[in-house]
């Protein structure tokens, strides 16, 4: 258990001491691989989550070893990434791990995952592989491209009303002149495709151009999360939507849409 959290773990723990939890280099390589999804690694990155660490709970250790693969993989891909300080409760924080856009601003568009769970939270590792599968096919189709992935830390949790990793990002988006849309890839379980949020009329056009069935709405224990992160960006009129569905359909679309911006 936790085999592949501990080398990650130290990597993350140097980057934070070095940096106080700033920037940390750009990975010197090009991006692996070819320029879309790849299921296979996203099932490696699923188990990871789902059997290895299937608890992590908003400031603990356990977040804290998602956070540090998350970011072992997004700077393996290319990206320089920057740790965020999510404020989670007395002196404890939480991270967002936050994938820096290639080209630079304006930021055209913003992709994230949420990394932490509760007792109630359903394993949502899928989601997490996908969202590293997609940064990586991305900065392989695009290597200048202007998106910027984040994956949230302390967002499933109750506490100070919840989705605090999305109120840290909405706060750092609503300064910015031009406000990206946000898109979460949330509930990567079964075929299909859907995009509820104001964000997502584009991306179910795309679906429905690429043929693909538009599935079922959210189920019900990640869709409070989700209502959540929908206020707390419109309170900041930032458009925001969640792709959910299948994990091939999830990507093709959602690179799709990236790569048109």
């Amino acid at each position: 258990m936790y085999r592949l959290f501990t080398a990650a773990v130290a990597t993350f723990t140097a980057l934070a001491s070095c940096t106080g939890g700033g920037s940390g280099p750009a990975a010197a390589v090009d991006a692996p691989g070819p320029a879309e999804v790849q299921i296979d690694a996203v099932a490696e990155h699923a188990k990871q989550f789902d059997e290895d660490l299937p608890e992590r709970p908003a400031g603990s250790q356990q977040e804290f070893a998602a956070a540090s693969y998350i970011t072992g993989h997004l700077q393996q891909a290319g990206y320089e990434v920057r740790l965020a300080s999510v404020p989670y409760k007395d002196l404890v924080r939480s991270t967002n791990v936050v994938a820096l856009p290639p080209g630079g601003e304006p930021i055209a568009a913003v992709v994230t995952v949420l990394y932490d769970t509760t007792a109630g939270t359903p394993p949502h590792g899928r989601d997490i592989g996908l969202f590293l599968e997609i940064a990586r096919a991305m900065r392989v189709a695009q290597p200048d491209h202007r998106v910027q992935f984040v994956a949230l830390g302390a967002e499933v949790t109750a506490e100070n009303g919840g989705n605090l990793g999305s109120r840290a990002l909405a706060e750092e988006l609503a300064g910015l002149e031009e406000r990206p849309p946000v898109i979460g890839l949330l509930e990567v379980t079964s075929g299909g495709f859907r995009a509820p949020g104001p964000a997502g009329d584009d991306l179910n056009r795309i679906a429905l151009d690429l043929d693909l069935p538009l599935a079922r709405p959210l189920s019900e224990p990640l869709l409070p999360a989700y209502l959540r992160a929908t206020a707390i960006f419109a309170q900041r009129r930032i458009p925001h939507a969640v792709a959910a569905g299948g994990i091939e359909e999830v990507g093709e679309v959602v690179l799709d849409f990236l790569g048109s911006r």
